[in-house]
């Protein structure tokens, strides 16, 4: 789905967000006073006379694919028209070929002891465009043409050994194992950026981006008593190699900078590890408490000027992201009230450090950039809830309801030397939930027909982490319907389904690009409207 224009940040101060004057720059040409403004601006902004800019921008609103009333009027145009029917300059374009393969094998070399080895290779290639701005004036955009648009190409070797076993008479359970993993992602892309600027720039990001990992873990559960009681200790020493190449055709290299590092790289070494209770109360009811430390890697943003440092100082590398967690929960599988019933809880508690976000910026060349940085501090807690029951052998009915409550911590994180406060967590709403029906009827033989129902809802939710961006970045709560029928013949292994997503035609938003801070912009993406598909599956 193609973004949609949301919102337009007002201008701030000089030198705060947002840092470019689309408004005043797109002001269109409409009404004499938008027309006067646009020249102003555009005269101002690159030092040309008003006489040049006003030749150029004329012109530029002359042509009937530049709507005359400027970046206001298209965003109340947008408004007016709904998410689903757009005013767009950029190629919607979407290719794909991939190759996946993976291998598991088992060897039992002992009656207690296994050796299993796990194989993977993935090969993705993409063309895809990115309508960055929602409007038909080129922004900020990757695609107008698809020789514009993202070309990437991700491999990945794998290979995973693990041996299997228990001891102590069957009271020890173990797992040892070593994991090797290499992976390689290239990207050429051009980017369109300010044509009201005398035409403005073409912007090249063409790199690789190299990740060398390995991996010894080991976990051990052992039986503590014979009614039910076990502990559980776990722990992974990682070691990552994380390297980014700029190629030939990038911009920091056709326009080089003594600053620019062409060709960086970054070792990370981490403990990871878990520890855990677990109790089998009975042969329905499960319950364990558990405490994890885990991180995400850091590494490099390939599309950043390759100024050496992190984000604090406006370089192009970001730290390893930690997670401290403490979880307990319950399973429960079995029979309440006559009905086969299965239910999940779970809470928990997570210490975030170094959380890993995106600001924006004003580099020392005077131009803005969106950087990647380490927010100190932050935390998250909630509970978990899924369920089941089978009031009848044709009929199952569920359900799940995720609470999360998640924030950044006071300390701000630095941009580029800019102190920037998070205080609102992008892309997590409070509260989610699903409630579902299946009914499975025996029509004959092996015959069966298939009804299923859902509806899926969330509340409220960010695209910014920023609440300084506030305007066309709230994702209001919303919920949709889903329905499939259909027929399956489980001896020949073959479906038949008709489905219909979202089938009340709900209007909702699923994410977006936070722009707003550097050239006002914020864009949302629309879910899917009601959409009916047919769908014939055979198993062999």
């Amino acid at each position: 789905m193609l973004g949609v224009l949301s919102g337009l940040l007002p201008l701030g101060a000089p030198g705060t967000p947002p840092f470019i004057p689309s408004t005043l720059l797109y002001a269109g040409a409409s009404t004499p006073a938008d027309r006067a403004t646009g020249i102003a601006t555009l005269a101002a902004f690159t030092g040309q006379s008003e006489a040049v800019a006003a030749q150029f921008y004329d012109a530029y609103f002359a042509d009937p694919r530049h709507p005359d009333t400027g970046l206001q009027g298209e965003f109340a145009a947008q408004r007016a028209r709904g998410p689903f029917v757009v005013n767009s300059d950029a190629a919607n374009v979407y290719n794909t070929d991939n190759v996946i393969l993976t291998n598991a094998t088992t060897i039992d070399v002992a009656p207690d002891t296994i050796i299993k080895n796990i194989f993977g290779f993935t090969r993705l290639k993409e063309v895809f465009s990115l309508e960055s701005d929602g409007v038909p004036y080129a922004l900020g955009e990757t695609g107008r043409t698809v020789d514009e648009a993202y070309h990437t190409l991700t491999q990945q070797l794998s290979e995973e050994l693990q041996l299997q076993g228990k001891a102590v008479d069957g009271r020890l359970d173990y797992v040892l194992g070593f994991y090797y993993s290499h992976e390689r992602y290239t990207s050429l892309s051009k980017s369109a950026f300010f044509d009201i600027l005398f035409g403005g720039a073409l912007s090249v990001d063409h790199y690789r981006l190299t990740n060398r990992t390995y991996a010894g873990y080991g976990q051990i559960t052992y039986k503590l008593t014979d009614t039910g009681l076990s502990a559980m200790v776990g722990a992974r020493y990682t070691s990552e190699k994380v390297r980014k190449q700029k190629l030939a055709g990038d911009d920091d290299i056709v326009m080089p900078n003594p600053a620019f590092d062409l060709d960086q790289s970054v070792k990370y070494n981490r403990l990871s590890w878990n520890f855990g209770l677990q109790y089998q109360a009975s042969n329905e009811l499960f319950l364990y408490a558990a405490t994890r430390r885990a991180y995400k890697s850091g590494g490099f943003v390939g599309t950043s000027p390759s100024i050496v440092g992190f984000g604090d100082v406006g370089g192009d590398q970001f730290r390893a992201e930690k997670v401290d967690d403490v979880e307990v929960g319950a399973k429960f599988f079995g029979n309440m009230a006559g009905m086969r019933t299965r239910l999940n809880v779970a809470g928990y508690y997570q210490w975030i450090s170094n959380s890993q976000r995106t600001a924006y910026t004003l580099l020392a060349s005077g131009g803005p950039a969106a950087v990647t940085v380490n927010v100190p501090k932050g935390r998250a807690f909630g509970f978990e809830l899924d369920g089941s029951i089978e009031p009848a052998s044709w009929l199952t009915l569920g359900g799940s309801a995720n609470y999360i409550n998640s924030k950044f911590g006071s300390e701000p994180a630095s941009a580029n030397g800019q102190n920037q406060v998070f205080d609102q967590v992008p892309d997590t709403p409070k509260w989610t939930g699903i409630l579902y029906a299946d009914i499975a009827m025996p029509l004959s033989g092996s015959l069966t027909g298939i009804l299923h129902g859902d509806i899926y809802a969330q509340t409220k939710s960010f695209i910014s982490p920023r609440s300084q961006n506030n305007v066309g970045t709230v994702i209001s709560g919303y919920s949709v319907a889903n329905f499939r029928a259909g027929i399956e013949h489980k001896a020949s292994g073959w479906s038949l389904m008709a489905n219909v997503k979202n089938a009340f035609n709900r209007t909702y938003f699923v994410g977006g690009l936070p722009a707003g801070e550097i050239y006002q912009i914020n864009v949302q993406i629309p879910g899917e409207p009601r959409t009916f598909t047919v769908e014939a599956r055979l198993k062999f």
